[in-house]
């Protein structure tokens, strides 16, 4: 009886682990698949694109329509 009981808790480990890891692994993923939609939105390419033909802070026009533009770019750029 004693013998049973370690195999099940053997099983039950086993389980455990390969569970851990494969939740771990659709973890990666979904912060992969989210870092990638987050890169390819069309408004924060449009801002990218923008910061990178001004290079200085100077040049940045605070016209609302920029503004819209450079936002979510630069709040991206800044959390990085």
């Amino acid at each position: 009886m004693n013998g049973t009981a370690v195999v099940i808790s053997g099983i039950a480990l086993v389980i455990s682990l390969c569970s851990l890891y494969r939740s771990v692994r659709n973890d990666r993923r979904d912060i992969t698949l989210r870092l990638h939609e987050s890169l390819i939105d069309p408004k924060l390419q449009t801002g990218r694109k923008v910061l990178q033909e001004m290079r200085d802070v100077e040049s940045l026009s605070t016209t609302t329509s920029d503004c819209r533009q450079h936002g979510p770019a630069v709040a991206r750029m800044l959390a990085a």
